[in-house]
């Protein structure tokens, strides 16, 4: 999918889950934050800069550039988020403080050393999903919860 259609997929995603004006989705925190994620994984320099630089200064939120994130992605609170692996599967939803990351220090970005997060996961709040195994689909994640994937999670 191109960058356009993954913001419209969120945009469509937000309108199906919400009963807010499609102005007020289109200016609200979830809106913006899923739209800057999309410009930071785009292959324009321009956007991956301007995508990359907004979203840390105002949402504190880190994605690597290799992340691979599927279609109506949702974030409800979005703050203090780091998409450090290596898949996101399509809606899924993503609380604050959330982490996704290898479970070592890796500057090259393995895919296999980083998580992969099936379609319609629910990831709560402060949880941290470290490895590079893989989540079943419509797996939920309690809050404060630390994961170390090494094979599938069911």
């Amino acid at each position: 999918m191109t960058c356009f259609e993954l913001i419209k997929s969120d945009f469509e995603n937000l309108r199906k889950l919400s009963e807010r004006s499609p102005f007020s989705i289109l200016t609200s925190r979830m809106f913006i934050s899923t739209t800057l994620i999309r410009l930071n994984t785009s292959e324009k320099f321009v956007a991956k800069f301007i995508g990359k630089i907004t979203l840390q200064w105002f949402f504190n939120i880190e994605v690597a550039s290799q992340a691979k994130i599927g279609p109506g992605l949702l974030l409800p609170h979005p703050c203090n988020i780091i998409f450090g692996c290596a898949e996101i599967g399509k809606n899924c939803t993503v609380m604050q403080g959330v982490t996704l990351g290898a479970s070592k220090v890796d500057f090259g970005f393995d895919a296999t050393s980083r998580p992969k997060i099936s379609e319609e996961c629910f990831l709560g709040v402060n949880s941290v999903i470290l490895g590079g195994g893989s989540m079943e689909p419509r797996t939920v994640v309690k809050p404060n919860s630390f994961i170390h994937l090494k094979s599938k999670v069911a």
